[in-house]
């Protein structure tokens, strides 16, 4: 992930937030000093959600089996 630089971003926001929702892969943002973000649609942010409540789930049935 190659990451565009926050003015650009500004820029180019409507595209850029386009290409997220029809490609499916994250975009780093380079913020410089405060750190860089990344942006994903909301069915890549519902998907890790999925997974990891999937996840805690099966962790947490772990631990019970093993009281």
């Amino acid at each position: 992930m190659k990451p565009i630089a926050l003015l650009i971003f500004q820029k180019q926001l409507k595209s850029s937030l386009d290409k997220v929702r029809k490609n499916h892969k994250p975009l780093v943002v380079d913020c410089v000093e405060e750190g860089d973000i990344v942006v994903i649609s909301k069915t890549e942010y519902d998907n890790m959600q999925e997974t990891f409540l999937q996840f805690k789930s099966v962790s947490g049935s772990s631990q019970n089996i093993n009281k």
